[in-house]
């Protein structure tokens, strides 16, 4: 069951967000000079209280200088199926799969895109 109320939030982030740089599809989360970049699943898992905590230099690639500390205090292994969990959309295969299509969609380039995608998510649950 999709969480309606963590994609609300995460739509509203994109709405308010004014420092455009700070969305990136491309990456998960990387820090830039004016603090970090993340994807949609990386501001997915900030929202529900995960920490960024930021790797040794030899552990960082180019769409992740971040370890996402869960809740509970365990390093998340899988970023990205940790965000779909929490939004309450299932990661599974490609074809048919809500998280993947999110996630994965390099077209999206605008906070505001972002935002439209998530209404969508949100349009298509309730009907």
């Amino acid at each position: 069951m999709m969480n309606i109320q963590l994609l609300k939030r995460l739509r509203k982030r994109f709405l308010r967000m004014r420092h455009v740089e700070h969305f990136q599809m491309d990456v998960i989360a990387v820090q830039t000079d004016c603090g970090s970049a993340m994807c949609i699943a990386g501001h997915a898992l900030e929202l529900a209280g995960y920490k960024r905590r930021i790797r040794p230099d030899d552990e960082k690639s180019y769409v992740l200088d971040f370890d996402f500390i869960a809740p509970s205090g365990h390093k998340v292994r899988k970023p990205l199926v940790a965000a779909a969990k929490e939004l309450g959309i299932p990661y599974r295969n490609r074809s048919d799969n809500k998280a993947y299509k999110l996630f994965h969609d390099w077209t999206l380039t605008t906070p505001k895109e972002a935002a439209d995608r998530i209404q969508e998510l949100i349009d298509g649950e309730r009907s």
